[in-house]
């Protein structure tokens, strides 16, 4: 007799079900034993499951006496339960067992959390998340994962962190959903609803959980893991599939999420990502240079066939890039053997999807913030200076050709509207650009725009700089992947990175942001402001080094200036808090409001 026959027989006979049979069935239904489990016909084994999943919720996970269903027996059931929703043919019939579910089951859980945690069996609302998570096909929200936690946001990302790191680890999928959970939890959108006032405290409320998830994932290391855990995936196969796509870009989304909102550690959260994990020069390096793979086959392609979510991945990709390298100077040179994709994307022509105006700005977007990622990485600081597995290709005198020939042949061979498009768009400067304005590569790419321009003004050809004979794609060749033995541990990544200021580099004026919430001497957006009483606002960060290098003398007036005469500007900081939640929500993209975000 099949073992689900039996379990049903069992069960319909009344018979009591003790610790030791229902261990026998946790075992019997784990999904390696699946096809001999649920052997038989799919109406007949639907309707053993529908009668089996009914009876324990009934009887057993609804039952209020606790001496004949103690509440280990509980977490028991729910194992069983669990095992049955991994099998994907029944997992409907689980989930319409669970809508019979009673507030006796919930006062369960929240007893049962009280208790001593039970290494063998675990927590009850793990098991209980999980299972929910199973039969929602893997896309149960961020706002279902708060409700399920009544509302209080930090047990609802301690649960969801506990089954993203959980040894040994659930299924693929189910991380994922975890992944996409989390960042809900990032988003604005959890906290505020549309239209509702932004008021100081709220803020407040939403940066203090967003605080509470960076120290988390700092203490768990929760990075490296899903790095890890991601990385294998894309390695596993030539392509990158779209759930692991979805969850590459989610993890990104959550870190740059952390940083923008919470309201210390920032510049150290960023460190911690470059230096102590392997996510940027490991993960999405072999995430990027698949998709460009793709997409040299896409716009190659006759007709061309470039889809927009490729492009997306690709631009935060880049995006990314640049916001864990900036002002990185010391680590970010080490990143850059792995970026052959510089190399790669600037030999493709655009010229097959600049028709499309649709195509056409989705790829102005996405190589504008590869340039911006290049100058963060600074890949043509020096020239061809001695590098261990730096490739030809990637070398200064390289890279400035191959760059120039794109700007001058790619983009200048379109015209003059095209090119003043995209020159507009390397200069954009917005509250979430990242961006190293003052590195040789920016001001190499600059020139590179306007002596294009300046060509084109004049009713002249572009001089089309010779392009590099190009006898591979580095892209072909084996992935470089960085060893995490090489990181450094979260202490040392959290000191400080002395970036150079260099006097009168400042950022141009960052689009839609009050001037007042702008650093005097950098001109970013500031996250730690504090004031002189000479009346100018800084970055604490920035003020702070620019007196390790230059003195005690204040960068605007020149006169003196030291540390203790600086004070937090409080008004400030909440003000700016407010204006970033409110452009985030404003400029949420209808597009990514999917089962992934909240």
């Amino acid at each position: 007799m099949a073992a689900l026959a039996a379990i049903d027989a069992y069960v319909q006979s009344g018979a009591p079900i003790d610790d030791p049979r229902l261990d026998q069935w946790v075992q019997m239904s784990d999904i390696s034993n699946a096809g001999g489990f649920f052997a038989g016909d799919a109406v007949t084994v639907a309707e053993m499951t529908r009668r089996v999943t009914s009876t324990i919720v009934t009887k057993y996970l609804n039952s209020e006496d606790t001496k004949e269903v103690p509440l280990r027996r509980k977490t028991k059931f729910c194992l069983l339960l669990n095992n049955f929703a991994l099998y994907k043919p029944v997992r409907q019939v689980v989930f319409e067992s669970l809508e019979a579910m009673t507030s006796i089951f919930e006062k369960s859980i929240k007893d049962e959390g009280t208790m001593p945690f039970d290494s063998e069996l675990g927590r009850m609302s793990e098991h209980v998340l999980v299972l929910l998570m199973r039969v929602m096909d893997y896309q149960l929200t961020a706002s279902a994962v708060h409700e399920f936690a009544e509302h209080n946001t930090q047990f609802a990302i301690q649960l969801l962190l506990a089954i993203l790191l959980k040894e040994p680890p659930y299924e693929f999928e189910l991380r994922c959903n975890c992944i996409s959970g989390l960042l809900g939890f990032t988003q604005p959108q959890a906290f505020f609803g549309a239209g509702e006032k932004i008021e100081e405290h709220s803020c407040t409320n939403f940066t203090e959980k967003v605080d509470f998830m960076l120290s988390l994932m700092l203490r768990l290391q929760a990075v490296q893991v899903v790095s890890d855990v991601l990385g294998d995936a894309i390695a596993a196969t030539d392509d990158v599939t779209p759930l692991v796509q979805h969850a590459v870009n989610n993890t990104m989304r959550t870190i740059m999420n952390i940083f923008k909102f919470c309201s210390k550690e920032a510049t150290q959260w960023r460190q911690h990502i470059l230096l102590s994990t392997t996510f940027l020069d490991g993960t999405v390096m072999m995430y990027v240079q698949s998709l460009a793979a793709t997409l040299h086959v896409a716009i190659t392609a006759n007709p061309p066939r470039v889809a927009g979510e490729l492009l997306h991945s690709l631009n935060l990709s880049f995006i990314f890039g640049a916001f864990a390298t900036y002002n990185m100077e010391e680590a970010s040179e080490e990143v850059r053997i792995f970026c052959t994709f510089f190399h790669d994307l600037f030999q493709l022509s655009i010229r097959p999807v600049v028709t499309d105006a649709r195509l056409s700005g989705q790829v102005m977007v996405m190589y504008t913030n590869l340039l911006h990622f290049m100058c963060n990485v600074d890949a043509m600081a020096d020239t061809d200076f001695p590098m261990d597995d730096l490739l030809p290709e990637l070398t200064s005198s390289a890279l400035r050709a191959t760059v120039d020939a794109f700007i001058r042949k790619e983009v200048g061979g379109c015209g003059l509207p095209f090119t003043q498009a995209w020159y507009q768009q390397f200069r954009r400067n917005t509250a979430d650009t990242l961006l190293a304005q003052d590195s040789s590569t920016y001001q190499f790419i600059n020139k590179s725009f306007t002596d294009v321009l300046a060509q084109l003004s004049a009713k002249q050809v572009p001089v089309v700089a010779p392009k590099q004979p190009t006898t591979r794609l580095l892209g072909e060749m084996p992935t470089l992947k960085p060893e995490k033995k090489n990181k450094i541990s979260i202490a040392k990544a959290a000191a400080p990175i002395q970036h150079k200021i260099k006097p009168g580099a400042k950022a141009d004026n960052v689009e839609g942001v009050d001037p007042d919430l702008l650093c005097a001497l950098t001109g970013r957006v500031m996250k730690n402001p504090v004031s002189s009483p000479y009346g100018q606002t800084y970055e604490r960060e920035a003020i702070m080094t620019w007196l390790e290098q230059n003195g005690s003398v204040c960068p605007i007036t020149g006169k003196p200036l030291t540390a203790a005469q600086l004070r937090p500007n409080e008004a400030v900081a909440s003000k700016m808090l407010q204006q970033m939640v409110r452009q985030t929500m404003a400029t949420q993209s209808a597009a990514d409001d999917d089962m992934y975000n909240f």
